[in-house]
C-alpha cells in the first residue's frame, strides 16, 4: 500500500517507536514502479 508518493519516490512513514512495517495484502492491486530508502522484501503467496 503506497501512502505518500511525489513522482516515483515513497515516503515511508512508520509508527511511532516502530521501525517495522508489515503489510497483509490480499487485494490484487497494481503498484506502480517507485523506489524508498527502506528495505522491502515481498513474499508471494499461493491460493
Amino acid at each position: 500500500m503506497i501512502k505518500h508518493l511525489t513522482g516515483d519516490y515513497e515516503t515511508v512513514e512508520y509508527d511511532a517507536k516502530k521501525y517495522v512495517m508489515l503489510y497483509d495484502n490480499i487485494e490484487n492491486e497494481p503498484y506502480p514502479i517507485h523506489w524508498h530508502d527502506a528495505v522491502e522484501i515481498i513474499m508471494a503467496s499461493q491460493k
